[in-house]
């Protein structure tokens, strides 16, 4: 998956086309298995910090950063929920820790 740094340039369409024309499979909400691994990735976006966890009030700009965080969270569930493969993994640029990780029902997948 993209980061902060591919966004930053304004450059991420031209990085994922480089990547993904030499064969590199480029994560953003789409699952991706090999034989009973399956791998679902997002760059994330600013979420997930236990104690610093912004609520959706306020003004529109507030909102908007919000509703841009639950998108990238909605994607990742989206694509962990196709996976149908044994072993399950998730990877985000921007990591969730704390409390949230602990809870999360992705955490672990049963066999």
């Amino acid at each position: 998956m993209l980061g902060n740094h591919d966004y930053e340039s304004g450059e991420q369409g031209a990085v994922r086309k480089i990547l993904s024309d030499s064969g590199v499979h480029v994560l953003d909400g789409e699952p991706w298995t090999l034989n009973d691994l399956g791998i679902a990735g997002i760059k994330g976006f600013a979420g997930g910090y236990e104690l610093s966890q912004l609520q959706r009030f306020g003004e529109e700009a507030m909102k908007a950063f919000v509703d841009a965080c639950i998108a990238e969270e909605l994607k990742l569930e989206k694509a962990l929920f196709q996976l149908r493969t044994r072993h399950r993994v998730a990877l985000l640029h921007y990591s969730p820790c704390g409390r949230p990780w602990r809870e999360s029902r992705w955490r672990s997948s049963p066999s």
